[in-house]
């Protein structure tokens, strides 16, 4: 088990699928669809996968839905706690399932990359 960095306040995971050949992202062989979504904890298909924690999904923003390639895809982003005491955060835990609709290929890989949603301070007029 890893520990996060404690500067983390909402991290959030964002997934990619890469052809280690290339070290592009991997080419679809699939259109008209997104090529990732959501999953039910049934195992049921829900909504097309988010491209960002702030909810901007593959069908809405243009992009995965219409593309060539199989683009970045992320869980929401999950406010750390803390364990008794204060002193340490809690970890965080990301209960969401993907399905990837397109196949991959010999030779590709998911990365997986922690980052951290910075929100805009919202500035009240006074």
């Amino acid at each position: 088990e890893g520990a996060l960095f404690t500067s983390m306040s909402k991290p959030f995971v964002r997934v990619h699928a890469i052809d280690i050949v290339s070290g592009q992202w991997l080419s679809r062989s699939k259109t008209g669809r997104s090529p990732v979504y959501q999953l039910s904890s049934e195992g049921k298909l829900l909504a097309p996968a988010q491209r960002d924690p702030k909810g901007t999904s593959f069908s809405s923003s243009g992009g995965g839905g219409s593309g060539l390639h199989v683009q970045p895809f992320s869980t929401d982003a999950v406010p750390l706690g803390s364990v008794q005491g204060g002193t340490q955060r809690a970890s965080p835990s990301w209960g969401q399932h993907f399905a990837i609709m397109e196949d991959l290929p010999p030779g590709s890989v998911l990365v997986f990359e922690i980052l951290d949603l910075m929100e805009e301070p919202i500035m009240q007029a006074v």
